[in-house]
């Protein structure tokens, strides 16, 4: 999920709120809030305790909120932090992979500290992100298979970007309760055919109406799931050139209020892009019409 801010760089609450009701429109399984979309490592904590708050009170239930809980504290620290996430309401609190062992450090080290955190908080659902940000660790499917075993994560946003990889984490997890959601559009039918359970992205922020569609229907509709992921193929250079503005521009295009102003980042569009992103939309809802999807906002 975005984060919508004013021209003081404050969190806009009235855009927060179009937005929520967007994916809601858009039929999304569950929404990921205070995530690397969020610019979460760009947020205070206290303003990303009122983020967790406000979405589950504008969502009330409607799908599952989950949210990152551990950000670059003592370990101590970040027990404390997942059972504060968890207490405002979230389904699982998700911990960022990167911040269980440096950079440097191996497996065993990460082990023992995931363990540390297990023992104090008790049965909360936790869930794993392989956060490219600030360095970009990735599980090996013997870890994921270790982390699978203690039966307490729930969740997973896997971005190798490699369908081999995903494949095979995928494999050794089957017999467990983990879920794997898939960060990379352009190898999203494949990964559903392994066995991948949804799509979890940036491509969201564009069209999650495409992506819940292909994921419902990629088994009954064989030859539009091949077209429309080839859509996805073809439009990922416009929506990965300059993620966050560019998606901020295109929620503008589907009457969200939003302002182009990030935190993170200083770009700025040319003309060219946003004729580019216009021209998306344009495709957007030719596959709308197509797949007999109702325009949100539009």
């Amino acid at each position: 999920m975005l984060t919508p801010f004013d021209q003081d760089k404050k969190i806009d609450w009235s855009a927060f709120s179009s937005l929520t009701e967007y994916y809601l429109q858009n039929n999304v399984a569950g929404i990921f809030a205070v995530c690397g979309s969020s610019e979460m490592f760009e947020l205070s904590w206290d303003e990303r305790l009122k983020l967790v708050k406000k979405i589950i009170e504008i969502v009330n239930e409607k799908c599952p909120i989950i949210v990152s809980g551990i950000y670059g504290a003592s370990l101590d620290r970040q027990s404390t932090m997942i059972k504060q996430v968890y207490n405002l309401g979230a389904c699982a609190v998700i911990l960022l992979v990167n911040q269980l062992a440096d950079e440097n450090e191996p497996d065993d080290v990460w082990k023992r500290n995931t363990e540390f955190l297990l023992s104090k908080t008790k049965d909360i659902p936790l869930g794993l992100y392989e956060c490219p940000t600030p360095y970009h660790r990735l599980m090996s499917p013997k870890l994921l298979k270790w982390t699978a075993d203690t039966d307490r994560f729930v969740w997973m946003k896997e971005t190798s970007e490699n369908i081999e990889i995903l494949q095979s984490k995928i494999h050794d997890v089957t017999s467990t309760t983990l879920q794997i959601y898939n960060a990379d559009s352009r190898i999203q039918l494949q990964a559903l055919k392994s066995g991948v359970n949804g799509y979890c992205g940036i491509a969201t922020n564009f069209y999650p109406d495409l992506l819940v569609w292909l994921n419902r229907n990629y088994l009954s509709e064989p030859t539009l799931s091949a077209e429309l992921q080839q859509f996805f193929n073809d439009t990922h250079p416009i929506i990965n050139n300059k993620y966050l503005n560019s998606a901020k521009y295109y929620a503008k295009l589907s009457n969200i209020p939003i302002e182009l102003i990030c935190r993170g980042n200083n770009h700025s569009l040319t003309l060219q892009e946003m004729e580019q992103l216009i021209e998306l939309k344009n495709q957007h809802q030719f596959w709308q019409k197509k797949l007999n999807l109702k325009s949100r906002r539009d």
